[in-house]
């Protein structure tokens, strides 16, 4: 389960910039916090932190959650209870690499409570994290007895999924293909005709698409440009042989807007 403490509020993507949320903590513990609770009542074995800065919330310094021991081990592990595996996000996201020593934030990553740390991608970082690792374990063997304590986390994580694993794939399969099918159809609002749903336009139709525009947004992510690389205006000419209209529509759509894209959506009623 990801992200903790809560990141929907961030209007930066961590991918590229650091996030910076400003929450109190009745807001965070009356909203954010909520379905962390309810997911670790549950069972839930693994939680992943969150690269964001929560700078509105006493007693917690200016970082990110990532380097937060007062978040992750004080909230999460002490309050919350949690005693599953805690992962950070991937420490070669810009969040982290554009601000902080990559070296420094395995080790700070490390300190603030995390079982697992996630360097997704590069190589020579993963050799680099292991030895900043090891000198730390040689400087601070505080640092090592917490090392003792995740491998059990984790090994208990091992033998849960192994204990769990699915013998009959094609039904699992199968099963997964259906609750798939059965969110997209419930996505998908009908205002007019008897038309089968997921809708299947032929060669001569046209299907007009609304794309949220995201440029407004400090941030984004490959793939949510406005430009022909959108991944939906992508995916669609794809999918679809017929012709395909495109509108940008902005997050919070004006009355303009909304009438625009009525008269079109008209059209090809």
């Amino acid at each position: 389960m990801k992200h903790f403490p809560g990141k929907g509020e961030a209007s930066k993507d961590a991918h590229f910039d650091l996030p910076r949320v400003d929450l109190s903590w009745d807001e965070l513990n009356n909203v954010h916090l909520f379905p962390f609770r309810e997911c670790i009542k549950n069972g839930v074995k693994g939680v992943m932190s969150s690269h964001v800065i929560y700078s509105n919330l006493p007693g917690v310094d200016e970082v990110p959650a990532t380097f937060s021991q007062k978040l992750i081990t004080g909230c999460l592990r002490e309050a919350l209870g949690f005693n599953g595996v805690i992962f950070s996000d991937d420490l070669e996201m810009g969040a982290i690499t554009k601000f902080f020593p990559f070296e420094e934030a395995v080790v700070k990553t490390l300190h603030a409570g995390h079982d697992m740390v996630l360097i997704c991608s590069d190589y020579e970082k993963q050799r680099s994290a292991l030895q900043s690792l090891t000198n730390a374990c040689e400087q601070d063997k505080n640092i090592l007895l917490g090392m003792e304590d995740s491998l059990e986390r984790i090994q208990r994580l091992r033998d849960f999924c192994f204990a769990h694993q699915y013998h009959d794939v094609q039904n699992t399969a199968l099963a997964s293909t259906t609750l798939a099918r059965k969110i997209a159809e419930q996505s998908i609002t009908l205002i007019r005709g008897q038309a089968p749903v997921p809708v299947k336009p032929g060669p001569m139709d046209t299907i007009y698409a609304m794309i949220p525009d995201l440029t407004t947004l400090e941030s984004i992510e490959d793939g949510f440009e406005a430009e022909k690389g959108n991944f939906i205006v992508k995916t669609l000419q794809t999918r679809f042989s017929g012709a395909i209209k495109t509108d940008l529509v902005s997050l919070d759509p004006t009355q303009e807007e909304v009438e625009k894209a009525s008269k079109e959506a008209k059209k090809l009623i």
